[in-house]
């Protein structure tokens, strides 16, 4: 097991995606201490919910997977738990690629199947899902979602907080202004 992970391991949020962080995490031998989620009380796949997302920020020096889908929610609670000294996790599947040039930032999710190229950094606090596909030299921000799918081709640059909809490609030298959303199957040429 990762020494960037222990059994004092927590994620914020409950819903698809939190249920896809227990999944990964668990696919690396880390059992999960808990999750914590506003709307749900339920134990998730066997994880117990432990409260509010606000109980949490107690917990100082805890490892925090932030699994949330909403970009603006996910950025403002992985700097909230930064500045309460939570130490966001990064999250790397086993059956994901990752290349030895590439640099992934503090709290971010890659998910089953997707390749990260030689080259590419990614941000902090970005998801990169199922079977997304980010090729050498890109350049991620911090806070973007890579949706399942997506295909950056060599050297795309996304700005922060932008989001890459399901199976959009985005063709090599293409850009991504900060915070757009690039539709779902959509092709983006270069600049």
């Amino acid at each position: 097991m990762d020494d960037r992970y222990a059994n004092d391991t927590y994620i914020l949020g409950a819903g698809g995606h939190g249920r896809v962080a227990l999944d990964l995490l668990r696919s690396i031998g880390v059992t999960v201490a808990g999750l914590f989620d506003d709307a749900r009380l339920a134990p998730l796949d066997g994880a117990p919910v432990l409260g509010p997302c606000t109980a949490l920020l107690a917990r100082r020096g805890a490892r925090v997977i932030v699994a949330l889908g909403n970009a603006a929610l996910r950025r403002r609670w992985c700097e909230d738990l930064e500045q309460a000294g939570l130490r966001l996790t990064t999250a790397i599947h086993p059956r994901a690629y990752v290349a030895g040039s590439a640099r992934i930032g503090a709290g971010s999710v890659i998910c089953a199947g997707a390749v990260i190229g030689a080259g590419t950094e990614v941000g902090r606090y970005t998801i990169v899902n199922t079977l997304a596909g980010v090729d050498h030299d890109c350049v991620v921000g911090d806070n973007v979602h890579i949706a399942p799918g997506a295909r950056l081709c060599g050297g795309v640059r996304v700005g922060a907080d932008a989001m890459v909809g399901a199976g959009a490609v985005l063709l090599p030298g293409a850009m991504v202004t900060p915070g757009v959303t690039v539709p779902a199957g959509q092709v983006v040429q270069t600049g």
